[in-house]
């Protein structure tokens, strides 16, 4: 999608005249310039953000499952803005709005599965639901590059508002009436910021994914000039990311959530540091992205379980998954912002380095947390 001001002669649009932006297609993707691509990612992430947190706030009166069914309803019709955007303004304004609507469903859906199963089902039945989006992650890529180079641009927005409405059904037949997760009163959300607990959990939860994103985001940049398939690699990512939700639901059941987070921290830090000497090995980097997919997804679930059984039984779980889903994006955005600086500073090389410090704080904390419940009286 690019967003034309000039045509390719250099003659002037007269859309562009009237004050209108165009928007077309072509195999180069998007034409915007770095700062307003990153804006739009930026944009996205704090959307995000916002509908995690905000749904505590507005939704006391709101069943869980009337807000999910609602999120992802207005989730579609975003899409489909975005879709018959004429604007670059209303674009954006799609892309907003459909972030809300994604936090709000991420924290809330997850804390529903959770609380549905078994305690000790939990963690396996949350990797579920983010699978999913795992899913979603690798498959959609490539699907809506070919969508787009047939279609346009737009139709891939409409291709993910008719995926979403076709959800909203599924999940208005399948899911119960009664889940027992409940809204909160928003007064209450300040309590969990005193939680130590939680706290920990969701500063683990911003150092290890925000330190992974930042090393994922440069990754192609990392091989300069060389002409590499970017493509396989990704899949390749993406194939361990799928395994490693599917892992971290059986593993962490069994084994508790600091031994299960340790060992996944303990190996995205070991695929951050060795990123750097595998990228010339044909064969060698393949597996490492492998590994650090399956580390890095592995922590959603584990987390996201984590929060929820600390706030279970004060009634406010829903609100626990809801700030741990803001806290996942609060690392991505946060990892951005400083990847950008580290790149104008230090250059690209160090990203994976200061991705793997930024593990290793996490790392530090979680091992605090083990030793902390260790020394706990039986």
């Amino acid at each position: 999608m690019r967003l034309q001001r000039r045509n390719e002669g250099g003659e002037r649009n007269p859309e562009d005249e009237a004050g209108q932006n165009r928007f077309r297609t072509d195999g180069e993707g998007c034409h915007e310039d770095a700062a307003i691509a990153g804006l739009i990612v930026s944009a996205y992430a704090t959307a995000m953000v916002i509908g995690a947190v905000g749904i505590n706030v507005v939704g006391q009166r709101l069943s869980v499952r009337a807000i999910l069914l609602g999120c992802i309803l207005v989730f579609s019709l975003a899409n489909a803005l975005s879709a018959a955007a004429p604007t670059y303004g209303l674009l954006i304004a799609g892309r907003v709005v459909s972030g809300m609507a994604q936090g709000a469903v991420y924290g809330l859906g997850t804390a529903a599965a959770a609380i549905i199963v078994q305690e000790s089902h939990s963690t396996r039945a949350v990797s579920v639901v983010f699978v999913g989006p795992t899913i979603a992650m690798v498959l959609g890529v490539p699907l809506a590059a070919y969508v787009g180079a047939d279609g346009g641009w737009r139709m891939v927005f409409v291709a993910i508002g008719a995926t979403a409405f076709l959800a909203c059904m599924l999940l208005l037949w399948a899911m119960p009436h009664r889940v027992g997760l409940h809204i909160a009163p928003a007064g209450r959300l300040v309590g969990l910021l005193g939680n130590p607990q939680l706290l920990s959990v969701y500063a683990i939860t911003i150092l290890s994914f925000g330190g992974s994103t930042m090393a994922f985001t440069y990754f192609p940049a990392l091989f300069g000039d060389q002409d590499v398939n970017s493509g396989f690699y990704m899949t390749m990512f993406g194939a361990g990311a799928v395994a490693g939700n599917l892992l971290a639901g059986r593993v962490s059941d069994r084994i508790g959530f600091a031994a299960a987070a340790v060992i996944a921290i303990f190996g995205l830090i070991a695929c951050l540091g060795i990123l750097p000497v595998t990228l010339t090995s044909p064969t060698a980097l393949p597996a490492i992205l492998f590994l650090w997919g399956i580390f890095a997804f592995s922590l959603p679930p584990i987390l996201q379980t984590e929060a929820v059984r600390i706030a279970r039984g004060s009634g406010l779980a829903a609100a626990a998954s809801s700030l741990n889903t803001a806290s996942f994006n609060v690392g991505i955005g946060g990892a951005a912002l400083f990847a950008s600086f580290l790149v104008q500073t230090i250059g690209i090389p160090a990203i994976s380095s200061v991705g793997a410090a930024m593990a290793t704080l996490a790392l530090l904390l979680t091992l605090a947390i083990r030793m902390r419940a260790t020394r706990r009286p039986r």
